[in-house]
Order: C-alpha cells, then sequence, then structure tokens
C-alpha cells in the first residue's frame, strides 16, 4: 500500500510517498511490490525529487542474520527490493542508519523494517527515534528545518 502527493517548494516540486508493504511475504514477493510502486510513481510522476519513507517489512535484515553496517550498506543482499529502488535513483545509504527499528519479543529477533529513501535530495543527521520511552509513554519528536 502507498499513498502520494505532490508538495510545491521553492525548489520546484517534491514527490512524497508513505509505504506499507505486505508483512505476510517473502524478498521476492516485496520486490515485485517495489517494481510496482516504481513503475506507478514514474506513470504518474516522472523523475521529479521525491522521498519514499515507510515500512518496507523487510524482516529478513534482522539482527540474528545481519551486522548494523551490513544493513545499512548491503541490503540488497537479502533484499532485492534495494536493487529495484538502485534501478530508480533511489539510495538509502544517507537516510538510514542500518539501527532496528523493532523492539523484538522473547521469541522475535530486532529488525529493520522502516526505511526512507531520497532520489534527488540529500538527507542527512539520520537516527532512528523509539517510539516509546522507557516509562512506556508515546514518544513525539517534531524537528522542523
Amino acid at each position: 500500500m502507498a499513498i502520494a502527493a505532490l508538495l510545491d517548494t521553492e525548489k520546484g516540486p517534491l514527490g512524497c510517498v508513505a509505504v506499507h508493504y505486505e508483512s505476510e511475504s517473502n524478498p521476492d514477493h516485496r520486490n515485485q511490490q517495489t517494481q510496482r510502486l516504481m513503475k506507478l510513481l514514474v506513470q504518474e510522476y516522472g523523475t521529479i525529487p521525491m522521498v519514499i519513507g515507510g515500512d518496507l517489512n523487510t524482516n529478513t535484515l534482522s539482527e540474528a542474520h545481519t551486522s548494523q553496517t551490513q544493513r545499512r550498506n548491503q541490503p540488497e543482499s537479502w533484499e532485492p527490493s534495494f536493487s529495484t529502488f538502485a534501478n530508480y535513483n533511489f539510495p538509502w545509504e544517507t537516510t538510514n542508519t542500518g539501527q532496528t527499528t523493532t523492539r523484538g519479543g522473547p521469541h522475535a529477533p530486532h529488525q529493520t523494517l522502516d526505511w526512507l529513501l531520497l532520489r534527488s535530495c540529500l538527507g542527512s543527521q539520520s537516527h532512528v527515534v523509539p517510539a516509546l520511552l522507557k516509562s512506556g509513554n508515546c514518544c513525539l519528536i517534531m524537528k522542523w528545518l
């Protein structure tokens, strides 16, 4: 599932896309979702600068099988979606840390499921902010640039 918007900025249009891939999927199915998404985005918006963010459900990228460096620099080794993103000029290295984005549980390893991908724009100072505080209360972070 994806929802997209076109924003008018001082530097021209910026496409913004929120995604949530199917959780009951495997790497090949996620790549099929990525291929379909890329084709639809090019059809609708061309190759304008764009931000894609959300839950790609990349459950093969867990602490049990990969290091933080591997998750950040080589996710395509486990998840072919990233090769497809690269083919459409959506890098991820500057906007993701490789940190896990799930809390895990007693029988589930922490996983990196959530990603930001940018085309023709720059990202910096990336970090993961937990959704819950140690107290169990929700955490809300707003940072205006």
